[in-house]
């Protein structure tokens, strides 16, 4: 007979149990938001979209998973391994996402949808970080209305405009 699982022996075997075995990535298809991403065609639809994944985790608890293993990570280094490798899926979804909708555009060319999609990673978590700090989180809906205002401004630096033919050359 064995001994009990690592998940079991001790506060470190748990933690890296929870590392390993823990939510897959949220980009799952069976994601309450994943239909209103790969609908969304603007920023706007993207805020939207985000917004309701952020609330729809943070009440389902993920995202505070997720802030305490990052958070162990930082006293438990043979973690972060684990933590950055099932972090990777979230920024690869986030950054497909902002190439199809941003792509080609000046916004894209500005601020590259990779590392786009890193920025939205880290700030969603850090946003879940503070928000336990908001107690009635106005703070934090704050940001989101902020957001939902600024894309439509956003609008002129996502339109793709056709490349300019070169001159034709004079012989």
């Amino acid at each position: 007979m064995t001994g009990p699982s690592p998940c079991v022996r001790g506060r470190s075997g748990r933690l890296r149990g929870a590392v390993v075995t823990g939510p897959a990535p949220r980009t799952r298809a069976g994601h309450p938001g994943r239909a209103a991403v790969a609908q969304a065609r603007t920023l706007e639809e993207l805020v939207e979209a985000a917004t309701a994944i952020y609330r729809a985790d943070l009440e389902g608890g993920h995202i505070t998973l997720f802030s305490e293993l990052v958070g162990a990570s930082i006293a438990r280094p043979e973690l972060r391994e684990e933590i950055v490798k099932r972090s990777e899926p979230w920024i690869d979804f986030v950054e497909q996402t902002l190439d199809r909708v941003i792509g080609g555009s000046p916004l894209a060319r500005l601020m590259p949808p990779r590392d786009l999609a890193y920025a939205a990673i880290t700030f969603y978590l850090g946003v879940n970080l503070f928000t336990h700090l908001d107690a009635d989180r106005s703070r934090t809906e704050a940001l989101f209305n902020l957001a939902g205002r600024v894309a439509p401004r956003a609008r002129l630096l996502t339109m793709r405009f056709p490349r300019r033919r070169p001159p034709p050359a004079s012989g």
